[in-house]
């Protein structure tokens, strides 16, 4: 449900704005049907729309944000994961090399565990 939040958030600014200045349309051709003066039902109307599309802008906006928030976390973790296995590579290798310097392991052994 919560998998891809940004993309659901811009989604659903699109459709809610898309919804509401259609109701907005229909409010104006409503409100100039029962009235007799259609000019304030335009300016009332797309007053609104205006309006509802310029809020539009910052709710997309967040949803930019935390696509991108979430795009730029997936690349750190996948390249300070690759650091961590670097570092403990070097780690495993400092450690079997002592313990064949102390005549623990052999030399095949070395090998053996190091070329894993």
């Amino acid at each position: 449900m919560y998998d891809n939040i940004g993309k659901k958030i811009k989604l659903l600014t699109k459709i809610v704005t898309v919804i509401v200045i259609c109701g907005c349309a229909i409010a104006v051709i409503l409100f100039a049907a029962m009235t007799d003066d259609g000019l304030w039902a335009l300016l009332y109307c797309g007053g609104a729309s205006i309006f509802i599309l310029v809020s539009s802008f910052f709710a997309y906006g967040f949803g930019e944000l935390i696509e991108k928030v979430c795009d730029l976390e997936s690349k750190f973790s996948a390249c300070s994961n690759a650091k961590a296995d670097v570092a403990d590579d070097k780690e495993k290798e400092q450690k079997l090399r002592s313990l064949l310097e102390r005549g623990l392991i052999s030399e095949e052994e070395y090998r053996d565990t190091i070329s894993k």
